[in-house]
């Protein structure tokens, strides 16, 4: 439980776990005034509502940030923790407070600490000066250098950050800096001199701060314009190139394996090659670096970071001979100038706004196993130049694989006109009563191509249309190729997208959507009212009418593209002859060109001038006719099972068919499981033997679908 008081400078200290037997607490917060004295003691104590008064021992990490107006801090003798300093032995820890003092001149410790010091200057130390902690941003200095004392042995990470007066900085040779000590940002550090020593864990090469194998620093303001760092070196130090603008060119030894957060952030760096024996890339690395143009990495297991290059106004390239891992967080938010990106399905891009506000002009896929993708959130979103995302190109490593869409994925992109998803893709969503889920492609989506393969978890709108530049009604046109999938997902010719369109601002949607399903399923099968989209018009195969009655009676227009009859060859075998429609007063009624039947998956006969296509094989061996064609130069494919064709007239002879009719049961080769439907999809009854007695069933159509024990299947359709 925490509480709040107020002190006689009018500020307002927040305190945490009272300990009632010690009778002591901790500081994790202020509010109020400033002491317009700009002195400022901390105080010792606090009176909780209790009654009782405890005794502040300890400070929270960043409690004591933004004191913006105090110029001198005393830390009370009975403090005894700040941030992670809790003792004289842990020399890495660091205070984590004082960030944004712009105003601090001085600290001072009251007599009888056991943890912490002051020098006479107003420098922070652990006892006995063995640690350098916090030095004051206003430290003041009349020369403009500072020199660390001969007993102090550690610079903590943050020890000079923020500091504005310290132009010249004096290090013993033996002394160990923890990170890169804040070096990098202080405001006028022009140089850094080492002072002898007995031992030599520093060096100083070509500007270069070195700590044994690893890059500390370099001073911000030193002027060095060219580097090479040393192949000795397998770690570079956080911020340890940060804010060196006069640095345009920098190389790294194939011996570095360690780069950390903000290394190069705010740079002049031009370009950089990252080495192959990289393996761990810190936070921010080339975070705004105002003239950095390109970046090539050749580990062959590259990570690029979280805000990597985030607001790189000049970065135009990114190169890779190999796979990317995984691209992080706001990784190139703002870079305006990134206009192309090694796009490929082992890349990982799971987390939010990685290329947010990017100049990414076209998002196309390279071709490239995919096991799973997890889009994060905002992933494209205000990419203002994109005109076109394709995923087409990926290849499913396994069943189900597929690019899941995260909330506003490519939101606010005013030029993207085309969507081409891959094999099966999906939407992840988080609804909840105070955080409706954000579409997909935004409230002011403009896409008008959308290619769709199978889909899932399309929940909520996706794709929102709404008053843009005058223009007011929309009809994108949609092409559902489903039937491609089977044997690499769990539900072909799944398509939910009956909520996925919508508009707003006195716009209008009326989706033009082109199918090659010959049934459309869902995971709800045999329940299709997902496929139903308000106000729609549904193009779809030839003699598949009666699977599409939900769409017609629900008010929507439905068209067959094209005519298809089914009829036996003098040889016994079937002849498909098809006929592409056209109206041309339906809206885009689509032109259908280069059929081709496939026969078993086996055998392709392409369609002659009149349409037609003989199968090379006899009646009776043929188990499925897949017809291939073109939809407006898109590839479509619709599977046709025996029972279609059965029920146009062609009749088997009793050697020609597994399964057959002897009065009112249906008699199969062997045992078998069976299952008979109805033709909207309802199960009428299912079993296990040699035949099925169908005399409780009501007169009309049937489809049965059985396999044998000898792994002969068949699907018939047959009237009562």
């Amino acid at each position: 439980m925490a509480a709040f008081a107020i002190n006689a400078s009018a500020m307002i200290y927040q305190c945490d776990k009272f300990n009632t037997t010690k009778q002591t607490c901790r500081l994790i917060g202020w509010s109020g005034n400033q002491p317009t004295s700009g002195k400022l003691r901390l105080p010792a104590s606090y009176t909780h509502t209790d009654g009782v008064t405890y005794l502040i021992t300890a400070v929270e990490e960043h409690a004591l940030d933004n004191l913006t107006d105090v110029t001198e801090i005393t830390i009370p003798a009975k403090y005894t923790q700040i941030g992670n300093v809790k003792d004289t032995y842990t020399v890495s820890a660091t205070t984590a407070n004082f960030n944004n003092c712009p105003n601090l001149k001085i600290f001072k410790v009251e007599d009888g600490s056991t943890i912490f010091e002051a020098t006479a200057d107003g420098a922070l130390y652990t006892k006995r000066r063995k640690a350098l902690l916090n030095v004051p941003a206003r430290y003041d200095t009349l020369t403009g250098s500072f020199i660390l004392p001969d007993e102090c042995k550690y610079v903590s990470r943050d020890a000079f950050a923020g500091n504005i007066t310290i132009k010249t900085l004096g290090l013993a040779k033996d002394v160990e800096i923890f990170d890169n000590g804040g070096l990098n940002r202080m405001e006028s550090l022009k140089e850094i001199q080492l002072i002898s020593a007995s031992e030599t864990n520093l060096s100083l090469k070509s500007g270069m701060l070195i700590y044994q194998q690893r890059v500390v620093a370099m001073a911000p303001h030193s002027g060095h314009i060219v580097a090479t760092v040393p192949e000795s070196v397998n770690e570079i130090s956080p911020y340890a190139f940060y804010n060196v603008q006069s640095l345009t060119t920098l190389t790294l030894p194939y011996s570095l394996k360690k780069i950390g957060n903000n290394a190069f952030a705010l740079s002049g760096l031009h370009s950089l090659t990252i080495p192959s024996g990289v393996e761990q890339y810190g936070k921010e690395m080339m975070a705004k670096c105002p003239d950095l143009e390109s970046v090539k990495f050749e580990s062959r297991l590259p990570m690029i970071s979280d805000r990597f290059a985030e607001n790189c106004p000049k970065l135009t390239k990114i190169d890779s001979p190999y796979p990317i891992v995984k691209v992080g967080e706001s990784a190139f938010k703002n870079c305006r100038e990134l206009k192309t990106f090694p796009f490929r399905g082992e890349t990982v891009f799971s987390e939010d706004s990685s290329f947010y506000n990017s100049g990414i002009e076209r998002v196309i896929f390279e071709e490239s196993p995919v096991t799973d993708q997890f889009a994060g959130e905002y992933l494209f979103a205000y990419c203002r130049n994109l005109t076109e995302i394709d995923f087409s190109r990926l290849i499913m490593e396994y069943v189900d694989a597929d690019m899941a869409i995260g909330p506003g994925y490519a939101a606010n992109c005013l030029q993207l006109k085309k969507v081409k998803f891959g094999d099966y893709a999906g939407f992840w969503h988080y609804n909840t009563s105070d955080r409706p889920t954000p579409p997909a492609f935004g409230y002011s989506c403009v896409v008008d191509t959308i290619y769709l393969s199978t889909t899932s978890n399309v929940v909520s709108p996706q794709f929102i249309y709404s008053t843009y530049n005058g223009k007011q009604h929309y009809t994108p046109k949609v092409y559902a190729t489903t039937t491609k999938n089977y044997g690499y997902v769990n539900v072909p010719n799944s398509l939910p997208i009956g909520n996925m369109f919508s508009a707003g601002n006195g716009a209008t949607v009326a989706p033009l959507i082109y199918l090659d399903a010959y049934v459309v399923a869902s995971p709800s099968w045999p329940d299709y009212i997902d496929y139903v989209v308000p106000d729609a018009t549904y193009f779809i195969p030839g003699g598949t009418s009666h699977n599409y009655t939900l769409a017609t009676e629900k008010g929507n227009k439905v068209y067959e593209m094209f005519g298809i009859s089914f009829t036996k060859t003098s040889q016994n075998g079937i002849k498909v002859k098809v006929t592409p429609y056209f109206n041309a007063e339906v809206e885009a009624f689509p032109k259908v060109t280069d059929f081709a039947a496939i026969f078993n998956d086996e055998k392709t006969v392409y369609a002659s001038e009149d349409g037609v296509m003989d199968s090379p094989l006899s009646l009776g061996s043929i188990s499925k006719v897949r017809l291939s064609y073109k939809v407006d130069g898109n590839y479509f494919l619709t599977d046709y099972p025996s029972s279609h064709w059965l029920s146009t007239g062609i009749v088997m002879t009793e050697d020609e068919t597994a399964a057959k009719m002897e009065g009112e049961s249906i008699h199969f080769p062997t045992k078998s499981t069976y299952q008979v439907y109805s033709t909207d999809g309802k199960l009428l009854m299912s079993g296990t033997g040699e035949q099925a007695d169908l005399s409780t069933l009501s007169a009309g159509m049937v489809i049965i679908k059985y396999s044998s024990s000898d792994n002969h299947s068949e699907t018939l359709k047959i009237r009562l």
